[in-house]
């Protein structure tokens, strides 16, 4: 989904000739980049005048709201103030936050999707002056990374495909995956104390929901 401050993504605005210009835009980008409307949120209040829209539970919320197939499944996120609610109210099983050292390496997000989605949108993308465009380009870039890809990802980074998972093999896995240190130089994440503890827990919870699945 698109949270966003940007007015030209809404479609219910007073007719005026700019305004009626960029609905036509938006309508064209939507349809070209195959896009549904109903995924994008306009969240600037009245007298807004932010450009980024910040994580927040009522942006969780809404998200939820729309993707509602979550009955009996586990939730990893991390733990900013967006996620500081219990998901299981939205029909989760269980939720397990983790600070970012520990969340970057788990989240097929973070580790790898993104990744994956903006490398193809920059190398194509060669005007990022357009908001809509630009935007609604990445959406379906991120919609079109091949599932068979997600899945890898899933499978790697949970370590889905093991029958046990131990500290010893935690490190061994993350010994693989250098991180970029704030001064740019590479270091490698080796140990998270009581959070790789709590990783190895919800891992593996997940493995047996996995086994049935295959």
């Amino acid at each position: 989904m698109l949270f966003t401050k940007n007015p030209k993504f809404r479609l219910d605005r007073n007719s005026t000739k700019k305004r009626d210009a960029d609905e036509v835009h938006l309508r064209g980008m939507l349809k070209r980049y195959k896009i549904d409307f109903d995924r994008i949120r306009y969240v600037a209040g009245k007298g807004d005048a932010g450009v980024y829209v910040p994580e927040s539970s009522e942006l969780v919320r809404m998200f939820f709201e729309r993707y509602d197939f979550v009955e009996g499944c586990h939730v990893l996120s991390d733990n900013g103030s967006a996620f500081s609610g219990d998901l299981t109210e939205f029909g989760f099983a269980r939720h397990e936050r983790f600070p970012a050292p520990v969340h970057q390496w788990l989240s097929p997000n973070d580790n790898r999707l993104h990744g994956e989605a903006k490398a193809q949108w920059r190398a194509e993308m060669r005007d990022f002056s357009d908001d809509v465009a630009a935007t609604l380009s990445l959406m379906h870039k991120l919609d079109w990374v091949d599932s068979a890809h997600i899945r890898e990802w899933f499978d790697r980074n949970l370590m889905l495909s093991e029958r046990s998972i131990t500290p010893e093999a935690m490190r061994t896995f993350l010994v693989k995956m250098p991180a970029r240190t704030p001064n740019g130089t590479m270091s490698v994440c080796a140990s998270f104390g009581s959070g790789m503890a709590r990783m190895l827990e919800a891992v593996s919870l997940l493995l047996p929901a996995a086994s049935k699945a295959a």
